[in-house]
C-alpha cells in the first residue's frame, strides 16, 4: 500500500502494528483484500477491530486543493454526476484519507473503483445507476455509468491502455496501437480487456496477457 502512496507515515507504523496482533487468519484476508484494492482503507478492519457502533471508516478529510482535484477528475472520468461536484467537496475534506484521495489524482479512470474503491464515503452511483463492486453486469459498470455508450467504453479502454504503459507493461507502440484498438473493438472485447487490466494491477504478466487477448 506504500510503494502506490496509499497511505502516510504515520497509517503505514499503524498497518504493521495491526499486523502485528493479528491472527494468520486475518493477515491472510487482509493482504487479499490489499492485493486487489491496494488504496481501499476498509481492507484493515480485517484485522484491526470495526469501528464503535459500525459503519464505514472515514478518515480525518483531505487538503482542498486535492480535493478539488479528485472531484472534477471523478467527474470528468463520469463516477459521478457534475451536480455532485460541490458534495464531493464538502465530504472529501470532511471525512477522505489523504492517500485515496492522491489515488484519484494519480489512477487512470478506468483503475479508480478498483485501486482506490470509494474516496469519499459517499455516493457515487454517477448516471443513477448503483455500486457493484467493480463489476459490469447488464448495461451497466460500477458507479452507475452507462456502459452502452461507445465514446464512454472507448474512454475507459484507451484508459486501461494507459494503466498497462504507466506500469511500463506495453511499449510506446503498443500503447499506441492498444488505444486505436479501443476504437475499432467491438463492445464485448473492449469491456473484457477493461476489466481484465483493472484486475491485473501492476503485474504485467497479467497485463500482458490482457492485451494479447485483446490483440487476438
Amino acid at each position: 500500500m506504500k510503494f502506490f502512496g496509499c497511505n502516510s507515515a504515520d497509517q503505514q507504523a499503524a498497518c504493521y502494528s495491526d499486523c502485528d496482533q493479528a491472527t494468520p487468519a486475518q493477515i491472510q484476508v487482509f493482504t487479499g483484500c490489499a492485493d486487489n484494492s491496494v488504496c481501499d482503507p476498509a481492507c484493515r478492519t480485517n484485522i484491526a477491530p470495526k469501528p464503535a457502533g459500525g459503519g464505514n471508516p472515514t478518515g480525518g478529510g483531505a487538503s482542498a486543493s486535492s480535493c478539488g482535484t479528485a472531484c472534477d477528475k471523478l467527474v470528468s472520468c463520469s463516477l459521478i454526476r457534475l451536480g455532485d461536484k460541490a458534495g464531493c467537496n464538502t465530504e472529501c475534506q470532511k471525512s477522505a484519507y489523504q492517500y485515496q484521495i492522491d489515488c484519484v489524482n494519480n489512477t487512470a479512470c478506468a483503475s479508480i473503483a478498483s485501486a482506490c474503491g470509494n474516496p469519499t464515503g459517499g455516493d457515487t452511483s454517477g448516471g443513477g445507476g448503483t455500486t457493484s463492486g467493480g463489476t459490469t453486469s447488464g448495461g451497466t459498470t460500477s458507479g452507475g455509468i452507462d456502459a452502452g455508450n461507445d465514446a464512454f467504453e472507448i474512454k475507459v479502454c484507451q484508459s486501461a491502455c494507459d494503466t498497462l504503459n504507466f506500469f511500463s507493461c506495453v511499449s510506446a507502440s503498443d500503447h499506441a496501437a492498444c488505444r486505436d484498438l479501443c476504437a475499432t473493438a467491438v463492445s464485448a472485447k473492449r469491456t473484457s480487456f477493461s476489466s481484465c487490466v483493472d484486475g491485473s494491477g501492476s503485474d504485467c504478466t497479467k497485463g500482458d496477457a490482457c492485451y494479447a487477448t485483446f490483440k487476438g
